[in-house]
């Protein structure tokens, strides 16, 4: 499991966080290098807030305050809890990082269901097109709808035109996390191993 840098550093490089980039770098790196130590879970915290408190002032633009903000949640949730509730409970939107799964985490709801799974995913044609998908998926091919067409629309990126929902066929194997008691029925999935994708 691991932070997406590249989609991290493509968030950095927008026009209104750029002039902060340095700050929350170097917040960044401090933070990590603080959290290598292995110190105590209240000492972590205490660390990322008082990190984020002395750089907040410093920010250049209210979008860059969001940034910090977005970041010291995530450090101070995966502090908190650990890294695997730093995926499940993270904010898609904005400036949370994205968290990549790389092993299986929890896949226990899916005892019952078949080998080979039905899954749908909510997004931009760009994935299709590209090939380039999204780990989360739903057993659900209304919430992929919704994922396409609604939880996003208010985001300023959104354009309905681009939006679709896609279909593919995982191995239960292939699956790293499974949420079925959630109304999302999601499923987390190790997207090399998608097939008959349309």
């Amino acid at each position: 499991m691991s932070i997406d840098l590249n989609n991290l550093q493509l968030k950095l490089g927008s026009t209104d966080v750029v002039l902060s980039m340095d700050s929350i770098i170097t917040f960044l790196n401090d933070v990590t290098d603080y959290y290598a130590q292995r110190l105590t879970k209240k000492q972590n915290c205490d660390y990322v807030s008082a990190q984020h408190i002395r750089r907040k002032s410093a920010m250049k633009s209210t979008e860059s305050k969001n940034v910090l903000c977005s970041l010291r949640h995530a450090f101070t949730s995966f502090s908190e809890y650990s890294i695997e509730d730093l995926f499940i409970y993270q904010e898609n939107q904005d400036w949370y990082p994205k968290i990549v799964l790389t092993q299986h985490i929890d896949t226990a709801d899916l005892s019952g269901h078949p080998a080979v799974l039905r899954v749908y995913r909510g997004c931009d044609e760009h994935e299709l097109n590209q090939h380039s998908f999204g780990q989360s998926w739903s057993l659900n091919k209304s919430v992929a709808h919704e994922f396409a067409y609604v939880h996003y629309s208010s985001q300023p990126w959104f354009e309905s035109v681009t939006r679709i929902v896609i279909e593919a066929k995982i191995l239960k194997a292939d699956v790293y996390f499974a949420r079925l008691d959630h109304h999302e029925n999601e499923v987390t999935v190790n997207t090399a191993k998608l097939y008959d994708v349309k």
